[in-house]
């Protein structure tokens, strides 16, 4: 079976917080990956690494063998950051200076010690950003020699992320600005995948008179006008009525027997267990345990995984 993604020790922070930390997956040509999980366990921040909507800290994303991703941007940021951190300390270190002068009666004193956090900053500074320019250097040279730019470009035509807030008119749009398709094709591609999702009748609708869970059909659409090779969801039923998420859920049924590849971030444990083949169990930035639907739902290896799912 033709492996699309393989995901290898893909860590992500923020600051000092870690919230991935050491993912791993593969992903083959039709599986239906659903992730599951508890709020706050790095779910969709993995999601949104896999499409540079964040980019990791750490780790390698492969799609069809070939290293998609790159550290010049973590540390390009990291080196902001740290600039605008340093900025900030020798701005507090100065200020409470000024406060220490006019208080005590020894300022010599006062200043000798201020001078010495000022210099031991500035030194630590200096170090950090040392470190960093030679990890951005390294990146580049890496990313020269082992990044294949056209399996990248490949990828971010082929790998989308659905999300809540797409509209009618951006299922030409994407076709015309990304693909730089014609009005005229961009449309007759937009109509025969809104079709699929049985929206077609409502092509010419202003957004406003279309239900949420319509919206997401169109969102849906607006994907599949990409030609993707994988979809990934994050929690797509999440912002709808109870009414609207089966109709929501037979699309993405609809498209799983189609045979198209997604990874699932849901909250829906039917779906999980009816839809997908592949479920992962996440928490805390970790995956806790991965297997078939009838491995999680009904052995499940992990004490965690079934006091999540409640088995005794």
């Amino acid at each position: 079976m033709e492996q699309i993604l393989n995901i290898k020790n893909l860590k992500k922070s923020f600051k000092h917080n870690d919230v991935l930390k050491d993912i791993n997956l593969e992903v083959n040509k039709g599986d239906v990956v659903a992730i599951i999980g508890s709020s706050g366990s790095g779910k969709s921040t993995f999601l949104r690494s896999l499409i540079d909507l964040e980019t990791p800290s750490k780790g390698e994303i492969y799609y069809k063998g070939q290293l998609v991703n790159n550290f010049y941007g973590v540390y390009k940021r990291e080196l902001k950051l740290l600039k605008e951190e340093h900025n900030k300390r020798i701005k507090d270190i100065k200020y409470t200076l000024k406060v220490k002068l006019k208080e005590s009666k020894n300022k010599k004193e006062v200043r000798i010690h201020y001078n010495f956090l000022l210099k031991d900053e500035k030194e630590k500074y200096t170090k950090k950003k040392q470190e960093l320019i030679g990890l951005l250097k390294e990146s580049e040279a890496f990313n020269k020699e082992n990044i294949d730019k056209f399996a990248l470009k490949e990828y971010k035509q082929k790998v989308t992320i659905f999300n809540n807030y797409t509209v009618l008119g951006n299922c030409t749009l994407a076709l015309r600005k990304i693909k730089k398709m014609n009005q005229k094709d961009a449309e007759e591609l937009a109509k025969t995948e809104l079709e699929k999702v049985g929206m077609l009748d409502k092509a010419n609708s202003r957004v406003n008179k279309i239900s949420g869970g319509q919206k997401q059909r169109v969102a849906i659409a607006r994907a599949l006008c990409m030609s993707p090779e994988i979809i990934l969801f994050d929690e797509p039923t999440s912002a709808l009525d109870p009414e609207m998420v089966n109709e929501v859920l037979n699309v993405m049924k609809s498209l799983a027997d189609e045979g198209m590849t997604m990874i699932v971030v849901t909250h829906e444990m039917n779906f999980a267990r009816n839809v997908a083949n592949k479920v992962v169990f996440m928490e805390d930035g970790y995956v806790v345990e991965e297997g078939t639907p009838e491995e999680i739902f009904k052995n499940p290896k992990k004490e965690r995984t079934k006091q999540f799912l409640n088995i005794n």
